[in-house]
């Protein structure tokens, strides 16, 4: 497997115990062919979700840790969580102060205020205490891509792939939509499927929302709402085995 790097060091705004080094990969893995995306309508998948667990709609703060520093900051503002990053190579992220449960469905809101080519920008998910992660980002130009953090090392389950499904450039409103139950990570960009694939290496830990800046160092980014929903008591039950007479 081709190992990306130099890895840039994460400086995080959240949880000082929590201080990996994170990367995003250059190149996927040669040895683990990613298959092609699926681009389907999938009303049936979304509208059987079950009850709403958790509703961020960033009216007050409620344990996001905001920040105020010279080249970043993370602040409330007309309901919106917005993050702003003025540091080229540079990758910033803030946790959720709520924790979820193993399988659910989380949906996030965001807007591009400020981009340019090279940035990126998204949700992490399954984040463990040292810093091991899932994350799917979009970039400015209008991709996609799905990676794995596992001890300071990136690898991409789905690489940097283009999709009509996200609206590029800034400003720009865009919905990602990640359903999680056991190994099968399913990947929606406003409301239709995009990625499917199956890992087992993290199964569970928190949310968080993450940055990337490309050479130009100036990156905007509000995010509206964050929404986890249970999954449907069907889809969470195992298929049984006919008994045998």
């Amino acid at each position: 497997m081709i190992q990306p790097g130099p890895f840039p060091t994460l400086t995080p705004t959240l949880a000082p115990s929590l201080t990996p080094t994170f990367a995003f990969p250059t190149l996927p893995p040669s040895l683990t062919p990613t298959p092609p995306p699926v681009m389907t309508s999938t009303p049936d998948v979304l509208a059987d979700l079950g009850e709403l667990l958790y509703r961020e709609d960033f009216s007050r703060d409620r344990g996001w840790a905001l920040r105020q520093a010279e080249q970043e900051s993370t602040s409330l503002n007309n309901g919106r969580l917005t993050f702003v990053v003025r540091q080229p190579g540079a990758i910033r992220y803030v946790l959720s102060p709520y924790l979820p449960p193993i399988d659910y469905y989380l949906e996030v809101q965001l807007r591009t205020e400020l981009c340019s080519p090279g940035d990126e920008y998204g949700v992490m998910f399954r984040v463990a205490e040292n810093g091991d992660h899932y994350r799917i980002t979009l970039a400015c130009d209008g991709s996609a891509r799905v990676t794995r953090v596992l001890r300071g090392t990136s690898a991409a389950l789905v690489p940097p792939t283009e999709t009509f499904l996200v609206l590029a450039g800034a400003p720009a409103d865009n919905r990602i939509g990640v359903l999680l139950s056991g190994d099968q990570l399913r990947f929606f960009l406003n409301g239709l499927e995009a990625f499917s694939l199956r890992d087992d290496t993290l199964e569970s830990g928190g949310l968080g929302l993450i940055l990337h800046t490309g050479n130009a160092g100036q990156l905007t980014v509000s995010f509206d709402e964050v929404v986890v929903r249970a999954l449907a008591p069907a889809r969470m039950a195992s298929p049984t085995a006919p008994s045998t007479p």
